[in-house]
């Protein structure tokens, strides 16, 4: 699954919802029933028009909608929640307009945002699930989710937890910016893009600074190092190069 980035805005048309990658198969894409699209407005919400000040942001809307996987052998069903947002959007007849649009903050469950490799630690894959969820609620805590899959990646790439200190000759624990630092012994560039995955996690951990941004590009990144991790196609290709070489294409 390429990452795509188009699809994991966070506001999106009543009428338009993405077709969001299922979470259940590998093949199916969720596509929205517009008949299930159900928005409401609270009694306050109704009752601020009264006021002199009342401004159209003012209103509160709360949504849910239905998508079905279009897989025939799945069929997974997924709930999405939220608010409405008033948007600007221009218009040819009238020119600037403000538009009503839909802002998810809740999946059941997560569409997947990046591919996880089916050799992937299940402790991983619980994390990353969290991320996706997280992602529609709370970008920091998903950031703080993405940093702790890294140690697991890290566990299962046999990088150790301790190591023996210059100074006391005693066996230390290892933050993560030292166990990646470790990985770069056998990696420089596995390790720089873990580097860059820490950074984003700790802002994620630290600090309620992480942009939504941010959190993509390192999933975009952090995609591409899993499958350079967990699948056989490097081996595979560097095959299919010696084979060439070694024939000269003549097979």
């Amino acid at each position: 699954m390429a990452f795509k980035r188009s699809l994991w805005m966070e506001l999106f048309p009543r009428d338009k919802s993405p077709k969001f990658p299922c979470p259940s198969c590998d093949e199916g894409r969720l596509i929205a029933r517009k008949d299930s699209l159900l928005i409401e407005e609270p009694k306050y919400s109704k009752a601020a028009r009264s006021h002199d000040d009342w401004e159209p942001d003012w209103d509160v809307e709360r949504f849910s909608l239905k998508l079905l996987c279009d897989h025939e052998d799945c069929g997974e069903i997924v709930f999405v929640h939220g608010s409405t947002s008033l948007v600007e959007d221009y218009d040819d007849e009238f020119g600037y307009v403000l538009v009503s649009v839909l802002q998810p903050s809740s999946f059941s469950t997560a569409p997947p945002m990046i591919a996880l490799p089916k050799k992937l630690p299940p402790s991983v894959i619980r994390q990353m699930r969290q991320v996706f969820a997280l992602y529609w609620v709370d970008i920091g805590s998903a950031g703080n989710r993405l940093r702790t899959s890294l140690e697991g990646v890290l566990d299962d790439l046999q990088v150790p937890r301790q190591a023996l200190s210059k100074k006391t000759g005693a066996m230390v624990d290892l933050d993560l910016n030292g166990r990646i630092q470790s990985l770069e012994k056998k990696s420089h560039d596995q390790a720089q893009t873990f580097h860059a995955l820490r950074m984003i996690g700790n802002i994620g951990s630290h600090t309620t600074e992480l942009s939504r941004e941010a959190l993509l590009d390192a999933l975009e990144l952090y995609e591409e190092a899993l499958t350079e991790i967990y699948s056989n196609r490097k081996v595979y290709l560097d095959a299919l190069k010696q084979k060439i070489i070694k024939t000269k294409g003549h097979y």
